[in-house]
C-alpha cells in the first residue's frame, strides 16, 4: 500500500515537472517582403504581397499568418488569413492579395498574439502596371539592364491577383508548377504581353508543357488578346530606350493604329458631342476615380433601409403628447395618485417603444438582400469568365455570414480604409468572407474570381469600316497624307450570328470600334449594327464619378423623374453601365478615355444582361439577390485570325 501511493506520487510529480518545464519557442520570423511585381503597387487595385516567413527552430510551425490593413495606427477593413505549416529549420514564401487604396495605408503582418510575433513591412509605392523580367531564383544573378526583375516562383498561382502586371520579358523557360503555367497562360490571354529575348548563349526558347502555346518564329503572334513578341536582344542588352519604348510605356499591340491615335479625330462631331473646358471639365482631366467606392456605395443606398419617416415623425410628436401634458393630465384626473402616473408612464413609454421598433426597423421589404454588379470578360478559351464584381449584402437579422461564391481564384475585400470590418478573408480553394453583420445594416464588398460558364458564342458575317473604302495610297506624300488625315475607325456594318447560349432579353447591346461606341439591335439570331453612339470621351466622364454622384449620365438633368425623388433599383442599374465601361477598359482619368483607341483588328462586344445564377453568393440565407452584369468579349477580324 505505501508502495503504492509512493509510485503514484512519483508519478504525480513527473507529470507536473514535465508541464512546468519550459519549452523551446517556435522563433519564426519575417526575412523577406516584395510589394507587387516590380517592388510597387497600384492603388484601387489588388495587388501581389509576397513574404518569405522563417522557422529558424528545431520545432514545426502550423499556424496562421495574418496580414492587417492599417490608418493612422487602427485596423480598418478586414484581416487576411493564411495557414502556414513550417518545418523545422525551413522557410517557405507566402503571398497574400490585399486592395490597396491609398498611400496613407500601413500594413503589419503577424503570427501569434505575443510580442515578436508581428513583423511591419516598408511602405509600399505607388506605380503603373508593372514590367519585368522574371528571373530564375536558382540561378547565378546575372546583368539584366534597366528593368525590373521578378523570381519566377513568385509569380501569383492565380490569374485574379495580376490586374497590375502589363508585361513579362522571359529569356528562360520558368519551372512552374500547373497552376502557375496556367496562371500566366490566362493573364496572357486576357490581353497581357510577352517578350521573348535570346538565352544568354543566343539561342531561341523552347518551352514544353502548355507553355509550348509560346513556341514558333514569327515575330509577332496573338494569342487570345495578348501577344507575344520575339526580340532579338539577351537580357544584357534591354537598355532604357527599349525598356521605356516596349515595357514601361506599353506598347501598343500589332495592328493597332498607333498613327490615328497620336492625332486628333477629323471627322466631325455633333452637338452632342461638342467639346467644351466646361463640359469635361478638363481642369480635373488627371483626377483619378475610385471605381469600388462608387460601385459600393450606390449599391448600398439601393439597400438603405426605407423607413415612413411621416409616419415616424408623427408618432413622435404623439409620445411626446403622451409624456407631456398626458401624465399631467392623468395625475389631476386621479387625484395626483403617483402610482396610476407613473404606472401611465412606464405603459407609454413601453408600448411607443414598441411602436418604434416595429415602424423603425423595416428595411428593404425586411428581406435579406444582396445587390451587385459586376464585369464578366470571357476567356479566349470560351466557358471561362474573368469577373471582377461589386457587391452589397443587407440583412435582417445579424450574425456572421460567410460569403463566397462560384469559381476559383478568388480575391475578396471590402475596399475599406476608414473603419474596422469584424471578419477575416481566406484565399485558396476554400476562399471566402467570414463578416460580422449588425441586424439591419449592410456590408459592402467586392471580389475577383474566374467562373466556369457557357461560352458567349458569336460568328462574324459582316465587318466593314470606313478605312476599307478608302482609296489606297501610291506615292510617299499619298502615304503621309493618309496618314496625317486619316479618318478616325468607325464601323459601316458589323453583323453576328448568335450561336451558343447568348444572354436572354439583355439591357443594353454596343459594340466598341476605335475609340467610338456603337448600339447594336437583337433580332433575334443576329445581333446588328444599329446607331453610332458617339466616342468614349462624349459618354464616359469618369471626372463626374464619385460616391456623390447623383447620376452617371451626362443628360441626367433632362430627366422626367421629379429630382426629390430617389431613383428606382432598375434606373440605378442601368445608369451604372457608364462606370461599369470605364473600369472594363481601365480608365482611371479623364485624360485616358479621350486617347484610349481599341486595336483596329477587334471590336469589344458589351452586353448588358441580369446577373445570373452563376454570380450569385453561395449561401441559403441570401434568397434574393439581384444584379445587372456587363458581359465583354474581343470580336476579331476573319483576316486577322
Amino acid at each position: 500500500m505505501f508502495l503504492r501511493s509512493l509510485k503514484s506520487v512519483f508519478l504525480t510529480g513527473v507529470l507536473v515537472a514535465a508541464a512546468l518545464a519550459p519549452r523551446p519557442a517556435c522563433a519564426v520570423d519575417v526575412k523577406q517582403t516584395v510589394w507587387g511585381f516590380d517592388g510597387q503597387v497600384v492603388f484601387q487595385r489588388y495587388n501581389v504581397f509576397s513574404v518569405l516567413v522563417d522557422n529558424s527552430s528545431g520545432n514545426p510551425f502550423e499556424g496562421e499568418v495574418r496580414l492587417k490593413k492599417l490608418v493612422a495606427g487602427k485596423q480598418v477593413d478586414a484581416q487576411i488569413v493564411e495557414s502556414v505549416y513550417l518545418a523545422p529549420y525551413s522557410s517557405r514564401w507566402v503571398q497574400f492579395y490585399p486592395y490597396v487604396k491609398s498611400d496613407w495605408e500601413t500594413w503589419e503582418v503577424s503570427w501569434g498574439s505575443g510580442p515578436g510575433s508581428s513583423f511591419a513591412p516598408p511602405n509600399p509605392r505607388s506605380g503603373k502596371p508593372a514590367g519585368v523580367l522574371l528571373v530564375d531564383p536558382d540561378a547565378i544573378p546575372e546583368s539584366a539592364g534597366s528593368i525590373k526583375r521578378l523570381p519566377d516562383n513568385l509569380f501569383p498561382p492565380h490569374v485574379t491577383a495580376t490586374d497590375c502586371l502589363a508585361a513579362v520579358v522571359l529569356d528562360h523557360a520558368p519551372r512552374w508548377d500547373p497552376a502557375r503555367q496556367r496562371s500566366f497562360l490566362e493573364w496572357l490571354k486576357r490581353g497581357g504581353r510577352v517578350y521573348l529575348l535570346r538565352t544568354l548563349e543566343g539561342k531561341a526558347l523552347e518551352f514544353t508543357g502548355d507553355l509550348q502555346v509560346l513556341n514558333g518564329e514569327a515575330e509577332w503572334q496573338r494569342v487570345g488578346s495578348g501577344a507575344v513578341m520575339r526580340v532579338e536582344r539577351t537580357r544584357r542588352q534591354l537598355d532604357v530606350p527599349f525598356v521605356q519604348r516596349v515595357v514601361e510605356e506599353g506598347s501598343r499591340l500589332a495592328g493597332d493604329d498607333s498613327a490615328a491615335a497620336a492625332v486628333p479625330e477629323k471627322t466631325p462631331v455633333g452637338e452632342d458631342e461638342a467639346i467644351t473646358p466646361q463640359d469635361y471639365g478638363y481642369q480635373f482631366a488627371n483626377y483619378k476615380w475610385d471605381p469600388e467606392t462608387t460601385m459600393l456605395t450606390h449599391l448600398k443606398e439601393l439597400s438603405n433601409p426605407d423607413h415612413s419617416w411621416v409616419m415616424i415623425f408623427f408618432l413622435g410628436l404623439v409620445y411626446l403628447g403622451t409624456v407631456f401634458p398626458g401624465c399631467y393630465l392623468i395625475g389631476q384626473r386621479y387625484g395626483g395618485d403617483y402610482r396610476i402616473t407613473f404606472g401611465f408612464l412606464l405603459g407609454a413609454v413601453g408600448a411607443f417603444s414598441v411602436v418604434f421598433l416595429l415602424v423603425g426597423r423595416r428595411g428593404y421589404n425586411e428581406v435579406t438582400v444582396i445587390h451587385s454588379v459586376a464585369i464578366a470578360r470571357q476567356q479566349p478559351d470560351g466557358g471561362t469568365l474573368d469577373v471582377t464584381q461589386w457587391s452589397n449584402a443587407f440583412v435582417v437579422e445579424g450574425g456572421d455570414f460567410e460569403l463566397s461564391h462560384p469559381g476559383t481564384s478568388r480575391i475578396y475585400s471590402s475596399c475599406q480604409d476608414n473603419e474596422p470590418v469584424h471578419g477575416e478573408i481566406r484565399n485558396g480553394a476554400d476562399a471566402h468572407f467570414l463578416a460580422d453583420i449588425p441586424p439591419f445594416s449592410s456590408r459592402p464588398f467586392a471580389h475577383r474570381a474566374l467562373v466556369a460558364d457557357r461560352p458567349i458564342d458569336v460568328e462574324v458575317e459582316e465587318w466593314g469600316t470606313i478605312q476599307d473604302t478608302a482609296p489606297a495610297a501610291t506615292t510617299v506624300r499619298e502615304i503621309q497624307r493618309a496618314v496625317v488625315d486619316r479618318p478616325a475607325r468607325a464601323l459601316t456594318k458589323f453583323k453576328l450570328r448568335k450561336r451558343k447560349s447568348f444572354p436572354a432579353q439583355p439591357a443594353d447591346l454596343y459594340a466598341v470600334c476605335g475609340r467610338r461606341m456603337y448600339r447594336l439591335k437583337d433580332t433575334g439570331t443576329h445581333v446588328e449594327l444599329d446607331a453610332d453612339v458617339g466616342t468614349l470621351g462624349s459618354l464616359i466622364h469618369v471626372d463626374q464619378f464619385s460616391e456623390f454622384s447623383t447620376s452617371f449620365r451626362r443628360q441626367a438633368i433632362q430627366t422626367n423623374r421629379p429630382q426629390w425623388r430617389d431613383p428606382e433599383p432598375a434606373d440605378k442599374f442601368v445608369e451604372m453601365f457608364y462606370p461599369l465601361c470605364a473600369r472594363c477598359f481601365a480608365l482611371d482619368s479623364q485624360k485616358e478615355v479621350e486617347s484610349f483607341v481599341l486595336p483596329d483588328d477587334r471590336v469589344r462586344l458589351l452586353v448588358y444582361a441580369p446577373l445570373p445564377e452563376s454570380l450569385h453568393v453561395k449561401s441559403p440565407k441570401f434568397g434574393r439577390q439581384k444584379g445587372f452584369v456587363l458581359y465583354s468579349l474581343d470580336v476579331f477580324r476573319q483576316d486577322a485570325r
